[in-house]
């Protein structure tokens, strides 16, 4: 939403016009973003609404694209596998020449809530948070935890979770 008010319109419009559109920007626009933290999770509510659903669906076998999103090595996209609570393997996406890191320094899906977790209660000053629909699963989250500071946010996006099925 974007609202310009001039002197001009002022005089014409009586004064009450766009100078009431200000006055209820300046009232609504906070209330109505002060009101997405909580819709994106950051109040809880949807977080923990989402954190149930995926340990409701939750695969026992499973893998999914992962790309770290910060000013930081590691950001080439890779496939982590998991089973039971356990990643199995880090491999890089077909394409990507640079190796992975350690397979410690990736999280499970759950871990990766846990890390969401973490972040909220550092206070960022802007958050972004998207879940799977079915399954609850971030899909894409950024946290920026100072303003007028650059890279230092953090971040990280999932894509492509599946379930490995079990040869029997």
């Amino acid at each position: 939403m974007h609202i310009m008010a001039s002197r001009e319109d002022h005089r014409t419009s009586g004064g009450r016009g766009p100078l009431l559109l200000t006055l209820l920007a300046a009232v609504i626009v906070p209330l109505i973003a002060g009101g997405c933290s909580g819709i994106l999770g950051i109040g809880g509510d949807r977080l923990d609404a989402n954190l149930d659903r995926w340990r409701s669906n939750r695969p026992g076998h499973y893998l999914f694209t992962y790309r770290n999103r910060c000013f930081c090595a590691g950001t080439e996209p890779v496939i982590i596998e998991v089973a039971g609570d356990s990643i199995v393997s880090v491999t890089p996406v077909a394409g990507e020449d640079a190796p992975p890191l350690p397979a410690s320094s990736y999280r499970t899906v759950d871990g990766l809530f846990a890390l969401i977790m973490e972040w909220r209660d550092r206070d960022p000053v802007h958050t972004h948070l998207e879940f799977h629909d079915r399954l609850g699963y971030p899909t894409d989250v950024f946290f920026d935890f100072r303003a007028n500071v650059a890279d230092e946010e953090q971040g990280f996006e999932i894509s492509d979770l599946r379930a490995v099925e079990r040869l029997e």
